[in-house]
């Protein structure tokens, strides 16, 4: 925990806020997360450079998620480990590409999941893959203008540690933090809550009615 003090005319010290410092263990397991997340995004593109059998279009969506959560969690250990205090150039530069990353990230796995969708449901993998092109200006684009805007309007900065652990994010301080906060995160993120159950138990279904119909034609050829 850290006290700032100020000093008045007569010398006196008298303290003025009290602003608390990360406990230890947050720090650490905050930490390790993003380690892990680092090794695992890094572990996912290696792969798909050093083995040319695999750099099929669905693994190249996922080499590009992958690479938005290496920065975002790149982003987040700097954060964290630094412990801000204050709205210093790199906690701005860090709230910016942890934000930008982290939004697009959202995108992305969306982005991914309607391909599978038109992949396994459709079957038409030819509109799934004319669809990468958009998936593109989408997922860069609309993070690109909300964090652009963000920091033009010095909406980004350092947040007390109270909506976040430890990284800077959307400045307290501005009066309509809340709507940053949606903006740059948190209705992507709510979005993406909806969107993907949507699609996974759309082709869930679609699988499990493949495989009846599959079963009863193995029966009726049996009979």
């Amino acid at each position: 925990m850290e006290l700032e003090l100020q000093t008045t005319a007569g010398d006196s010290v008298t303290p003025t806020a009290i602003i608390p410092r990360l406990p230890l263990w947050i720090k650490v397991i905050t930490l390790t997360s993003c380690t892990l997340s680092i090794l695992g995004s890094a572990l996912i593109i290696g792969t798909f450079f050093a083995w040319k059998d695999i750099r099929t279009a669905s693994r190249r969506l996922l080499v590009i998620l992958s690479f938005t959560d290496f920065w975002t969690a790149v982003a987040l250990f700097y954060g964290v480990y630094t412990d801000f205090m204050d709205s210093t150039v790199d906690c701005i530069v860090q709230s910016i590409v942890s934000t930008f990353m982290g939004t697009s990230s959202f995108f992305w796995t969306v982005s991914i999941a309607i391909y599978l969708y038109i992949t396994i449901v459709k079957t038409d993998t030819q509109l799934a893959g004319s669809l990468t092109k958009n998936f593109h200006v989408v997922s860069w684009g609309v993070p690109l203008v909300v964090v652009g805007c963000a920091a033009g309007l010095q909406k980004l900065g350092y947040d007390k540690s109270q909506v976040s652990v430890g990284w800077c994010w959307v400045k307290l301080t501005t009066p309509d933090n809340l709507l940053w906060m949606l903006l740059t995160g948190k209705l992507w993120e709510i979005l993406a809550y909806f969107i993907l159950p949507a699609l996974y138990i759309a082709m869930k279904r679609h699988i499990y009615a493949q495989m009846r119909q599959s079963s009863a034609l193995i029966t009726y050829s049996g009979t």
